[in-house]
């Protein structure tokens, strides 16, 4: 079973974003993972200046990935790149009110899934399991 671990983990990750994004009205509107990453980030950091370079150390995607990423949150109108006043090579990014009301679908429908998830998991099993994703994310290198 241990060789089948990736697996069965991008199998679930499948499964989880299925789920999310069963409804039409949710299918359009699914974001990339890295914009996920990226508004999760300003939304968590709404009341800081927050320019690419701090979006790009925080969420540990390349330059190239996240110009990319923001090129396409502009033109989906999800962000707004404002000129730095004190520095017009620099932009602040932003999220727009469409990005929260985004937001707002993306989680409830989160919660749903997670609710659905973990359906008739008792708490001892919860715990282990999340120790041992603990563990996996410290063996290859992670937090």
């Amino acid at each position: 079973m241990n060789n089948d671990v990736l697996k069965e983990l991008k199998e679930l990750d499948h499964l989880i974003k299925g789920s999310m994004f069963k409804d039409k009205k949710m299918e359009k509107k699914k974001p990339s993972l890295s914009a996920l990453q990226i508004a999760r980030y300003l939304n968590q950091n709404i009341d800081k200046a927050v320019y690419q370079k701090d979006i790009a150390e925080a969420v540990g995607l390349k330059k190239s990935t996240i110009t990319e990423c923001l090129d396409e949150m502009e033109k989906d109108k999800m962000i707004e790149r404002i000129p730095d006043e004190s520095d017009k090579r620099k932009n602040r990014i932003i999220l727009t009110e469409k990005a929260y009301a985004m937001k707002k679908e993306l989680d409830d429908a989160l919660d749903k899934t997670r609710i659905q998830m973990i359906q008739g998991i008792d708490e001892e099993r919860m715990k282990q399991f999340m120790e041992t994703i603990e563990l996996m994310k410290k063996n290859i290198g992670g937090r």
